[in-house]
């Protein structure tokens, strides 16, 4: 009986890291971003909307080949879905929208130009955005960035918050880039299961807390380096080669848990886990550089995504370690923490050779 008990907490703690784990299939990069830019003039709006091509291809009627011009049955589906689920409206009134342009940026994004008018001058606004919520659901937002006479404001729609009121001649407080990046930190942590599973690879090492303090610490140290230095411009590396290498840091941390029991480490944890963390910090600002940053308000967002990261990482922390702690005390753990040893460094053998050989692995996708 005492036996089997011990079995059931393995169990118990694989049922944990399920539940943290939210349901969706396949990527390792599940969240979606579309970075929308509305200048704003005397009576209308020139908005433009940076999607991924993979986005688009989701909306029923939309058929997409790389570099090709877009045919007018696809325009005229792009600007009756558009028109119809992201609506700006003044005074009260709706704007009338209109798609002046839909091109390729490059062989993976496209750029939507599109045009709305009033015979008012701008006034109370209202934007509500419920484009691609119903195919991405709340893995997707969308990173607003409000131009006026020079002045940039920042707003993020996600899926509990798709309405924004706001009058003309105002700018957004910096208040709400910094609340709307923070949480699109946390949600990138969450989301980003590769990241995800680089974190857990760590934490199934019976080691002492004062240990794996400093191993946070040193990752978080790290990834906010090369985070700043990439979206400053000063850093620059092919998003390719970075997502390889996260993929490869995280089964070279499994492969190493599994030699902790035999011998010595390769490096002390905390710094290759610092080497490491730099990569994984060029990942963070990758999933950002796409999106239209507020020059204004640009290293409160940078902060705030930073410490959205950290929170959510400090969390998922503060729920497993307390139960690794105790299961490391029951030997037979010690099986199941092998086995999904294993599957981690599976994971990360996987999303290493999609994404430096691009081959396309069925369940998982880049």
């Amino acid at each position: 009986m005492k036996k089997r008990g011990r079995w059931g907490c393995g169990w118990i703690f694989i049922l944990v890291l399920c539940f943290l784990l939210p349901p969706y299939q396949g990527s390792a990069h599940p969240l979606t971003l579309v970075s929308t830019k509305a200048v704003l003039q005397e009576k209308s709006l020139s908005v433009q909307m940076l999607v991924e091509a993979a986005l688009l291809k989701r909306i029923k009627g939309v058929e997409l080949e790389k570099g090709s011009p877009l045919p007018p049955q696809v325009k005229s589906k792009l600007q009756q879905v558009v028109s119809q689920k992201f609506q700006i409206s003044n005074e009260g009134k709706r704007m009338q929208g209109r798609l002046e342009d839909v091109r390729w940026l490059d062989h993976t994004h496209l750029k939507l130009h599109l045009t709305y008018s009033s015979n008012e001058k701008l006034g109370k606004l209202t934007f509500v955005d419920d484009l691609f919520f119903d195919v991405a659901g709340k893995q997707h937002q969308n990173v607003l960035t409000l131009v006026e006479t020079g002045i940039e404001s920042t707003f993020v729609f996600s899926q509990s918050a798709r309405e924004l009121t706001f009058h003309a001649g105002t700018a957004l407080s910096w208040w709400v880039a910094s609340k709307e990046f923070f949480q699109l930190g946390v949600e990138h942590i969450w989301f980003g299961f590769d990241h995800l599973a680089f974190l857990f690879a760590l934490l199934l090492v019976r080691d002492r807390w004062q240990e794996m303090v400093k191993v946070i610490t040193s990752f978080t140290i790290a990834h906010s380096i090369t985070l700043f230095l990439a979206m400053m411009n000063i850093l620059a590396i092919p998003s390719k080669w970075v997502e390889a290498l996260i993929a490869l840091s995280i089964l070279i941390v499994a492969l190493e848990n599994l030699w902790l029991e035999k011998g010595e480490p390769w490096l002390r944890r905390w710094v290759i886990t610092f080497y490491f963390g730099l990569i994984h910090g060029l990942g963070f600002a990758g999933s950002l550089a796409d999106i239209q940053l507020p020059k204004n308000h640009l290293l409160t967002a940078l902060f705030s995504f930073n410490m959205g990261i950290e929170a959510g990482q400090l969390v998922i922390v503060a729920l497993v370690w307390p139960l690794l702690a105790y299961l490391w005390r029951q030997r037979a753990f010690i099986w199941v923490a092998r086995g999904l040893t294993l599957v981690i460094a599976l994971l990360g053998l996987a999303w290493f050779v999609e994404r430096a050989f691009e081959w396309d692995i069925p369940f998982f996708d880049l």
